[in-house]
C-alpha cells in the first residue's frame, strides 16, 4: 500500500557521499536543489521537473537514499565531460503495478534491454522490475548503462507509483592535446580519481597499443589521427571510453603573384587557395543506442566511406559488412550527418528498418570531413586602400595612389588549422603596387603674338610616359603632327614658326598618357595673332641744335621705339631711350608698336645740320671753289670730279634751294636776300662737301 508522509512535501538538502559499491562508481551527492556538483571529478548539472510529483530524501534507507518521484516527472543530469557509465539504483515504495522507468541519453531516449537490468533490493523491498518496450516497469532494479561519451542523463516516471533512485557515474575520464603535424600527442585518463591497482589498455590508429595511464606520441603526424580507446578496470570494475584526436597539419598557402594596379582600379578579392585538411571520424553503438558524432570546429562531413546497422565487425577503417545489414545505412547516415559540422542518429528499426528480425544490431558508422585552412594577413601600406590586417581572403577594394611616385604595399599571408589549437605554416608575401595616373603640374599659357611670329606653348606632366599636343581650330580637339607650322607635337612643348593670322584664336592643349588611365589632360591655351604693323612716317632727314636728342626727332606713328643700327631695330632689340644725344649726320631707325606687334620695317631718319659739318680748315681730298663768292645772281662751281647735286640752306640748317645738276657747274642766286648761305655738294646721292658763300 501506498506510504504517505508529511514530510512529502518538504524539499530537503542533503550531501551524502555513502558508496554502496566498489570504486570507480561514484554516488550524486543528492540535493534538492539544482545547481552544478562535482562528483569523482565531474561536474554535474542536475535539475529536474517534477510534473506534480515530489522529491523525497529517505532516510530510512540509506542503500537508496535519493530522489522520490511519480506521475511523469523527471531529473536531469548533465556531464561537462563525457563519462563511461551510469548506474540507477531503485525500488518501488508501493505496490502498484504502474510504475514505468524510462531512460534518456544524450538527450535521446535509450532502449533498455535485459543486459541492462539487474536486480536489486533494499529496505525491505525487493519485488524486482521487469522490462517493457525498451522501459522498466513494475518494481526494484538496477539500470546500468556504460557505453563511451554520455553527457546527459534523463529518469523519467511516467507511471502513477513513486519510484525512490540513486544515480551513480562511472568517471573514466579521457583527454587528449591537439598537437601539430611534428608536435607530441598527449593521450591521459583517469578512472575515478584512483591512482594505483588500475590497469589500462589503449588502442589507436596504425596499431597504436598502450598500458600507460598517460601514453604519448612524438613527432605526430595526420596518420596519428582517429579514435583512441582506453580501457580501464581496478579488478572489480571495468569502462571503456574513446577520444576522437586530431593531429592538425601544417598548413600551406599557394604562391601569389605579385600585382601592378593602377589608381582608381578595382581589384577583385584576392583568394589564398589550398588544400583543406581531409579527416575521418568513426562511431559505434548498440541497437537502441544514439551516435553523436562531431567533426572538428570549423569543418563539415563530406563522405560516408561506411555505415551498417546490422551485425558489422571490424575497427574504424576496417569495417565488415556483417550477415545482417540495412541497405539504407549509408543514405540515413549520410542524410543527417553530409555537410554538417555534428549530428545526432538514433540506432532504431524505426530508423533504418529492420534486416534482421531477432538478432541484435549495432551501427557502425565511418565519415570524411574536411577543414577549410584559415588565413591572416597583414599590409604594410594602408594607403593604397586595403586595411592594415583581416582574416580570410583579402576582399574586394578599390586601389588608391595620391602621390606622384608608384606606392608598393607588402601583404605577408599565414595560413592557419584550427582544432581545438592553432597551427600555422610558413607566411608568404606578395606585393601590390599602385602606379599613379598621369598629372599635369604646369599648365600651358595663352599667348599673343604678331602675325609671321614665332611662339610656344609649354606644359609638364608627372607619371607620364606619352604626350601628345592637340589643337582645336573651332570644330573640336584634333591631334596635331609635326607639320609646318608646327614642332614637337609629342614633347612637353608644342613651337609654331611663322604663326599666320589663319591660326588666331586656335586653342591647345596637351594630353599626357602613362601606363594608367586616365590620360591627364591640361588647360586650354588660347593663341591670339595680331595683323602686320605698319612702319611710322616722318622727314628721312631733319635738322636739330646741338645739345637736342631723340625726342626733337618728329615721327608719326604710335609707341615709338628708337634703334641706333636697322638690324637691332629689325629684330626689335637694344632699344634707344629717347634721351639718347643726336649725333650730327647718324641715321636712326624707328618703328612703332600697336597693342603687342611691332613694325617689322623700320624708318630711317637722318638727323643732320649742316652748320655743325662745317669746317673752314677742313681738308678734302676733292678740289672745289666757289666764284664769284660774293656773289650777286650767279654762282660758279669750279671742280675736279663730277657733281650731279646741290643743295642750299640757310644759317638756320633750313634747306631753301636743290637742284639736280647735268654738267652745268652753276647756279642762280639772284632770289636769295643778302646774308651767308651754304651749299652741299652731291655725288650719286653721297655728300661730297659743304662750302660756305655770301649772297650781296
Amino acid at each position: 500500500m501506498k506510504k504517505h508522509y508529511a514530510f512529502l512535501i518538504t524539499l530537503f538538502f542533503v550531501f551524502f557521499t555513502h558508496k554502496t559499491f566498489t570504486q570507480p562508481y561514484y554516488d550524486f551527492t543528492h540535493t534538492s536543489s539544482p545547481g552544478t556538483y562535482s562528483v569523482g571529478g565531474v561536474n554535474v548539472g542536475f535539475n529536474y521537473n517534477l510534473n506534480g510529483g515530489q522529491v523525497y530524501i529517505d532516510h530510512s534507507c540509506p542503500s537508496v537514499l535519493g530522489y522520490n518521484f511519480t506521475n511523469g516527472g523527471y531529473f536531469t543530469f548533465g556531464f561537462n565531460v563525457p563519462i563511461a557509465g551510469v548506474r540507477i539504483r531503485g525500488i518501488r515504495q508501493t505496490f502498484s503495478t504502474n510504475t514505468n522507468i524510462a531512460i534518456k541519453i544524450n538527450g535521446t531516449s535509450y532502449a533498455l534491454n535485459s543486459s541492462n537490468i539487474s536486480s536489486f533490493s533494499a529496505c525491505g523491498y525487493n519485488t524486482q522490475g521487469s522490462l517493457s518496450n525498451g522501459t522498466f516497469v513494475g518494481g526494484n532494479g538496477m539500470i546500468t548503462i556504460t557505453q563511451p561519451g554520455i553527457t546527459s542523463l534523463e529518469v523519467q516516471n511516467s507511471g502513477g507509483d513513486y519510484w525512490i533512485f540513486v544515480v551513480e557515474i562511472l568517471p573514466l575520464v579521457t583527454a587528449t592535446n591537439t598537437p601539430c603535424t611534428g608536435s607530441t600527442l598527449n593521450l591521459a585518463s583517469n578512472f575515478g580519481g584512483l591512482t594505483s591497482g588500475v590497469t589500462y589498455n589503449w588502442t589507436g590508429p596504425n596499431g597504436f597499443t598502450s598500458s600507460l595511464n598517460n601514453p604519448s606520441i612524438s613527432n605526430a603526424s595526420a596518420a596519428n589521427s582517429g579514435l583512441y580507446t582506453v580501457t580501464a578496470s581496478n579488478g572489480t570494475v571495468t569502462a571503456s571510453q574513446t577520444q576522437n584526436v586530431y593531429v592538425n597539419p601544417i598548413p600551406t598557402v599557394n604562391d601569389i603573384n605579385n600585382q601592378t594596379l593602377c589608381n582608381g582600379a578595382s581589384v577583385n578579392s584576392v583568394n589564398f587557395s589550398s588544400t583543406a585538411f581531409t579527416g575521418t571520424i568513426c562511431g559505434e553503438v548498440n541497437e537502441g543506442g544514439t551516435l553523436n558524432l562531431s567533426a572538428p570546429p570549423g569543418s563539415v562531413f563530406t563522405t560516408v566511406p561506411f555505415a551498417s546497422y546490422g551485425n558489422a565487425s571490424g575497427n574504424c577503417g576496417n569495417f565488415v559488412l556483417g550477415s545482417c545489414n540495412s541497405s539504407n545505412s549509408v543514405s540515413v547516415v549520410s542524410a543527417a550527418a553530409v555537410g554538417k559540422n555534428s549530428f545526432s542518429l538514433v540506432a532504431t528499426n524505426d530508423n533504418f528498418g529492420d534486416p534482421c528480425t531477432g538478432t541484435p544490431k549495432n551501427l557502425k558508422v565511418q565519415l570524411n570531413y574536411t577543414t577549410p585552412v584559415t588565413y591572416t594577413w597583414t599590409n604594410s601600406n594602408t594607403s593604397i586602400g586595403l586595411a592594415s590586417s583581416g582574416t580570410g581572403n583579402i576582399p574586394s577594394f578599390v586601389a588608391t595612389n595620391s602621390s606622384n611616385l608608384p606606392v608598393i604595399a607588402t601583404i605577408k599571408v599565414t595560413p592557419k588549422y584550427t582544432n581545438g589549437g592553432t597551427c600555422s605554416g610558413t607566411s608568404k608575401t606578395f606585393t601590390i603596387t599602385v602606379n599613379p595616373t598621369p598629372k599635369i603640374t604646369a599648365q600651358p599659357v595663352s599667348k599673343t603674338i604678331c602675325n609671321g611670329d614665332s611662339t610656344t606653348f609649354t606644359a609638364a606632366a608627372s607619371n607620364a610616359s606619352g604626350y601628345q599636343w592637340q589643337v582645336n581650330p573651332g570644330s573640336g580637339f584634333i591631334d596635331v603632327s609635326d607639320i609646318e607650322p608646327y614642332s614637337g607635337a609629342t614633347t612637353t612643348t608644342l613651337s609654331i614658326n611663322g604663326a599666320t593670322t589663319l591660326l588666331n584664336n586656335y586653342k591647345y592643349r596637351l594630353v599626357a598618357s602613362g601606363s594608367c588611365n586616365p590620360k591627364a589632360i591640361s588647360n586650354i591655351a588660347t593663341l591670339t595673332i595680331q595683323n602686320t604693323v605698319d612702319s611710322p612716317t616722318g622727314d628721312p632727314i631733319q635738322s636739330f641744335n646741338t645739345g637736342d636728342n631723340l625726342s626733337v626727332l618728329v615721327v608719326n606713328g604710335q609707341n615709338i621705339k628708337w634703334y641706333a643700327t636697322a638690324e637691332n631695330a629689325a629684330g626689335h632689340v637694344d632699344e634707344l631711350p629717347l634721351t639718347t644725344s643726336i649725333v650730327n649726320n647718324k641715321t636712326y631707325y624707328v618703328t612703332q608698336t600697336l597693342g603687342t606687334c611691332e613694325s617689322p620695317i623700320s624708318l630711317a631718319i637722318k638727323a643732320y645740320n649742316p652748320l655743325l659739318s662745317i669746317n673752314d680748315t677742313e681738308k678734302s681730298d676733292v678740289l672745289l671753289t666757289l666764284y664769284p663768292n660774293p656773289v650777286k645772281d650767279v654762282l660758279h662751281f669750279n671742280v675736279e670730279t663730277e657733281i650731279n647735286k646741290i643743295v642750299i640752306f640757310d644759317m638756320h640748317g633750313k634747306k631753301l634751294l636743290e637742284k639736280t645738276l647735268n654738267g652745268d657747274y652753276k647756279i642762280n642766286v639772284q632770289s636769295l636776300v643778302q646774308g651767308v648761305y651754304m651749299v652741299q655738294f652731291f655725288q650719286n646721292e653721297k655728300e661730297m662737301k659743304t662750302l660756305k658763300f655770301i649772297k650781296n
